[in-house]
């Protein structure tokens, strides 16, 4: 990975934390009893990164493995977790399965750990938390977040078996974490009627003085449900009632909810388990809303991400000192068989809210820097239908079209695409109704958008990312053949009017 001194992340930190238990908050939470080292943490540590480094090696060599976007050294990645700030960088969590694709090892999940100082260039730092043989997460580490409390960065997980809500801080500068001695801090769902599915994946916030959490969970023939808790100093919850609830009977479990205020507003996001998606998890969806301590109320939910059910899910985010909602995805899937890497995070989004009270992200300006040699800077051009534009062939490529008014047709990205034309990822973009489709055409998934003058797709080996100013978001896996490296416009059922076309090789990050 991008190198970095660790000593120096970790330097300042531990200073800030003796002051911060001595004079911050202090008291009970902070004792050093409360929080007891574990020496078998280190063995089950050491053995899990141990597996990873074993991999590494046939998860590098892999040509369809990213290059530009984040992912660990070596076997499986899901859920981003615990995206905090602290100390002058960037963390990411993941959930991690560090023996997956080892011969009868158990794969209960742990946590995976990443920092970075520019948003882009990420670190490797030591898994965070295994499963542990005699804790209440002996079964697995799930999801969760990571706060700040009393300068002391604390992760809020959900401990399995049962599922039940655990604690586990660091000391040292997020290098070593410990559990809580009194761990589940809540042991049980709260009792409410038809409460049917599921207890997981907390998120934490601050607010008015206090800590707040949501759940996820489902009611039975009615749908997910994010259930509200409140604490004073995250050891004893208070539970305050159901923020939201929603989706229909086919709709069982809301699975990684995040809430967060933009300006004067509250967005949800959540990712639903569907009755009707049995084999794959549901279209990650938001609602932006009003908030008025213990009850959510919005107009209606919208798909965050038009990839769809199979390729992105589990969002999670965070703000930065610049103020900045920043948000990462988990993208699904591997590369080709027996690479041993399987998951990867979306790019960095940022994300704000248009007048029309839509979700709008964008990559960070910091992928920018990314950038390479220019590609092709052409400006000014019209394509009739049916009439294509070849740029330079590769697999590493950020592509910005931007468009004039008067377009009448539809512009199509071939990207990825075989020397015959026959294969190859596809990006379609109607400017007038900004109308993105991609992939695997699904019902309900694609909606107008509103007059679209930008698309930027980003070429990743085996990821396309797909963005307009107007809103859209797409993200796609691809598998292309060794070869499949074309790049081409091409107007269909009307002309294209074309203001320019700029594109760049983009550099790897490891």
């Amino acid at each position: 990975m991008h190198p970095m001194s660790r000593r120096a992340f970790v330097h300042g930190a531990t200073a800030a934390f003796l002051g911060a238990s001595e004079g911050e908050g202090g008291g009970q939470p902070d004792r050093a009893d409360a929080w007891p080292q574990d020496p078998g943490d280190d063995a089950l540590i050491a053995t899990a990164q141990r597996s990873v480094a074993d991999a590494a090696p046939i998860a590098a060599a892999d040509r369809l493995r990213p290059q530009f976007h984040f992912l660990p050294p070596g076997r499986f990645m899901n859920d981003p977790n615990g995206c905090v700030w602290f100390d002058g960088a960037y963390h990411v969590f993941y959930q991690h399965l560090p023996f997956w694709g080892v011969a009868g090892a158990a794969n209960a999940p742990g946590w995976g750990h990443a920092a970075s100082r520019d948003l882009v260039r990420w670190e490797d730092w030591p898994i965070a938390l295994m499963p542990r043989p005699g804790k209440c997460d002996a079964g697995g580490v799930a999801s969760g977040c990571c706060v700040v409390a009393d300068g002391l960065p604390t992760i809020v997980y959900t401990s399995v078996p049962p599922q039940a809500q655990s604690l586990a801080r660091s000391f040292d500068g997020m290098r070593t974490w410990r559990r809580y001695a009194d761990n589940p801090v809540v042991a049980a769902p709260p009792c409410v009627p038809g409460l049917a599915d599921g207890f997981r994946d907390p998120f934490v916030w601050r607010e008015d003085g206090r800590w707040r959490m949501l759940v996820g969970s489902g009611i039975t023939g009615v749908g997910g449900t994010a259930l509200l808790y409140e604490s004073a100093d995250l050891m004893a919850w208070r539970y305050l009632g159901r923020l939201s609830t929603g989706m229909g009977p086919d709709c069982f479990q809301w699975e990684c909810p995040i809430f967060f205020r933009v300006d004067d507003r509250w967005v949800l996001i959540i990712s639903p388990l569907l009755h009707s998606e049995p084999a794959i998890r549901g279209p990650v969806q938001y609602a932006v809303g009003r908030y008025d301590g213990r009850m959510f109320e919005h107009d209606g939910w919208r798909w965050l991400d038009l990839g769809g059910p199979g390729v992105f899910y589990a969002p999670h985010s965070l703000v930065d000192p610049r103020g900045r909602r920043i948000l990462w995805g988990w993208l699904m899937g591997g590369g080709t068989p027996g690479s041993l890497w399987d998951g990867l995070l979306t790019l960095p989004r940022t994300v704000r809210i248009a007048a029309d009270g839509s979700l709008r992200t964008w990559p960070a300006a910091e992928v920018d820097t990314l950038r390479a040699e220019s590609m092709v800077d052409e400006p000014d051009r019209v394509l009739r239908s049916g009439e294509t534009m070849d740029l330079p062939p590769g697999t590493q490529v950020d592509l910005v079209v931007h468009l004039a008014a008067g377009s009448s047709g539809r512009l199509e990205v071939h990207a990825l695409h075989s020397p015959m034309g026959d294969r190859g990822v596809l990006v379609s973009l109607d400017p007038t109704s900004g109308e993105v489709l991609g992939g695997p055409a699904r019902a309900g998934a694609q909606r107008r958008f509103g007059p679209t003058r930008r698309l930027r797709v980003l070429l990743d080996r085996s990821v396309v990312e797909a963005f307009t100013d107007a809103g859209a978001a797409l993200s796609l896996r691809a598998h292309p053949a060794e070869g499949d490296e074309g790049v081409r416009l091409r107007a269909a059922d009307g002309e294209i009017a074309l203001r320019r076309v700029r594109a760049w090789r983009m550099t790897a990050i490891g």
